[in-house]
């Protein structure tokens, strides 16, 4: 006569050995993970971390009646230089000058919007957001703010708020960042690192995430694993902008452009396959347009002001300034203003 407590018992046993079995095969699985898996998973991470941080959506502006060709605004945004110190610049001034520019850029699209519609905006981010720690000698002496205070807390909060100023009188928003030398890791191992390592790149990722639910923000932050990714090409209709931080242009002074006129025709010659009309570089701190045939090319100024260094090494102290281009799909540049951020 059979037992029925015994064979309830092995029943149990083989329900446990297939449970544990299944166990095992999903552990098995999960080890098969590849690096790509990885990576993605960390970039998950980092975007269910920040989209908690639930920043409401602008509400868009009032619908655009206007007739004519439309336009689009070209902001030039570089060289903040967060942290830097010098006599008239710190990190608050150079929060309160991201927010007059971003005012300026409102009261000036106004006046394109007097005879065509302005409808869209180009946020182009050319490098240097931060001002680093190791970049040059004594610059730990000239700084306000950690490496960390720049990428993590102080420059998402200015750029934010710069991007949502935007959209409150733009239907969208398109940035397109490219790092910068002051992005770098300093210092005398900055040369051991990948390429890719960027602070600037890290900066722009994080604003990505903290506005991942505003629809009207897109972002193109050119990168590849072992390469510095140092340009992008964009696009106005058919009309294209190269983008470039500017320090690739060595031997440069208020007497020779020749390495921008070297690099520039160089790129647009095949050495860059994207074509383009229009080059952007920031870096040099001083105000700028180049014509090279059927090249435009613009220098972008800064929003720092009397930086010892560049006084003493370069003789060169311009005022705070930035450039904000219009442009039409079909033909181009219309308009360009040097916008002032000067105190006075």
């Amino acid at each position: 006569m059979s037992d029925p407590l015994a064979e309830f018992r092995e029943e149990q046993a083989e329900e446990d050995t297939k449970a544990a079995l299944r166990r095992a095969l999903r552990q098995l699985e999960k080890a098969r993970v590849t690096r790509a898996e990885l990576v993605e998973a960390v970039y998950t991470a980092v975007h269910d971390a920040t989209s908690g941080l639930s920043i409401p959506p602008v509400p868009p502006p009032p619908k655009d009646r206007r007739k004519g060709v439309e336009e689009t605004a070209i902001v030039v945004f570089s060289d903040l230089q967060l942290g830097q110190v010098t006599p008239s610049y710190d990190s608050q001034k150079a929060e309160e000058r991201a927010a007059l520019y971003a005012q300026k850029v409102l009261r000036l699209t106004e006046l394109q919007r007097a005879s065509h519609p302005v409808r869209k905006a180009k946020l182009y981010l050319l490098g240097d957001l931060i001002e680093g720690e190791m970049i040059f000698p004594a610059q730990p002496h000239q700084i306000d703010s950690s490496l960390y205070a720049q990428v993590a807390l102080n420059g998402p909060r200015i750029l934010v708020d710069f991007i949502r100023t935007l959209l409150t009188t733009f239907d969208s928003v398109d940035v397109v960042s490219v790092p910068g030398n002051h992005g770098e890791v300093g210092g005398g191992s900055r040369k051991a690192y990948n390429p890719e390592t960027n602070f600037d790149r890290m900066l722009t990722k994080i604003v990505e995430h903290m506005l991942a639910g505003e629809k009207r923000v897109t972002f193109r932050i050119p990168d590849g694993y072992g390469r510095s990714s140092f340009y992008a090409v964009d696009y106005v209709g058919e009309v294209g902008f190269c983008l470039w931080h500017g320090h690739q242009a060595r031997r440069t002074s208020s007497s020779s452009h020749l390495p921008f006129y070297k690099l520039v025709m160089g790129w647009r010659s095949g050495a860059i396959p994207e074509p383009f009309s229009v080059s952007l570089c920031g870096h040099h701190h001083t105000p700028t347009m180049l014509t090279m045939n059927s090249v435009t090319h613009f220098i972008n100024g800064t929003f720092a002001s009397d930086a010892e260094y560049a006084v003493e090494r370069l003789a060169a102290n311009s005022k705070a300034a930035q450039w904000l281009l219009f442009a039409r799909g079909d033909r181009g540049l219309t308009a360009q203003y040097l916008v002032s951020l000067a105190d006075d």
